[in-house]
């Protein structure tokens, strides 16, 4: 024993820092819900988009942090994406965890345009992060994306989502240097 279980401080606490809610469960459970048994298909497809995207937040640059502090929503599905984001002020975004692109991130968000909310979804690309610039470098870089949904787990084990500024929750991921170079606009 005495070896840190990965949820906290190496001082013996049980507790992770962020465990699974309801709703991530809820996720799962829905990937699979299709009335019959699970076929070695399903079973097999899921696991690669699952151990991929546990690799990523494991291994990535600041991704295990981001999500231990909330700052990635993870496991939700496109249509609750859009649901959340609709009741959000323009410029909210969430960053989620792809359900087709083995260990991607989304980035959804909402914004204005021609008098009208929408909302998009952006596969983050392999280029568009390095170990030169990190996930929070990219959401830095893009003006548009101004507020952050940040999630905990209640005492209800259900997700609690806060609207955060996104310099303010990403901060301590930035570089010490902002960056110069706007990136190009991206639907």
């Amino acid at each position: 024993g005495g070896g840190d279980d990965g949820g906290g401080d190496g001082g013996g606490d049980t507790q992770p820092r962020r465990p699974l809610s309801v709703d991530d469960l809820e996720y799962v459970h829905a990937r699979f819900d299709n009335g019959t048994a699970v076929t070695r298909k399903q079973w097999l497809a899921f696991w690669k988009i699952f151990e991929e995207t546990l690799r990523k937040v494991r291994f990535a640059k600041h991704l295990c942090d981001m999500w231990t502090d909330g700052l990635l929503l993870g496991f939700i599905s496109r249509p609750d994406a859009d649901a959340l984001l609709r009741t959000e002020v323009s410029g909210s975004f969430v960053v989620r965890f792809s359900e087709s692109s083995a260990g991607g991130c989304v980035i959804s968000f909402t914004y204005d345009e021609d008098g009208r909310k929408h909302i998009k979804h952006y596969l983050v690309q392999p280029h568009d992060t390095s170990t030169r610039k990190s996930l929070a470098e990219f959401l830095r870089a893009h003006p548009r994306l101004a507020y952050i949904i940040q999630t905990s787990v209640g005492d209800d084990a259900r997700r609690q989502l806060t609207r955060v500024l996104k310099d303010a929750a990403l901060a301590k991921y930035y570089s010490k240097k902002k960056l110069t170079q706007q990136p190009a606009h991206y639907d």
